[in-house]
């Protein structure tokens, strides 16, 4: 939860830009996540609501609903999950030889 806590303004600046021009130039996809109380899609307003005003535990929910499934809990996945399930996967480089900039920064 704290890495998710760390890195959540990248899915405030999603939903914002989505909102915004009715795209993103970061991702092919809208965002598809639904609060884990309503099963409402988030929309801008909705996740900066939730943001402010719910506990982390439930921010964190939302964005990874299918931790909290039995099948999770049972061991390590055995398939890939769609975005709605899981927002991203955690990868560590060293791109300071890469020719062009960093996509998040």
């Amino acid at each position: 939860m704290q890495v998710f806590n760390y890195f959540k303004d990248l899915l405030v600046r999603w939903y914002k830009e989505v909102k915004e021009t009715g795209k993103s130039n970061k991702s092919t996809r809208l965002p598809e996540y639904k609060d884990p109380d309503t099963g409402e899609t988030l929309t801008y307003d909705s996740l900066m609501e939730m943001f402010e005003k719910a506990p982390l535990s439930k921010q964190f929910r939302a964005f990874f609903p299918v931790m909290f499934t039995k099948e999770f809990q049972q061991g390590p996945p055995k398939k890939t999950y769609a975005q709605a399930q899981m927002p991203y996967s955690l990868r560590v480089e060293n791109t300071s030889s890469y020719r062009q900039s960093c996509h998040f920064c």
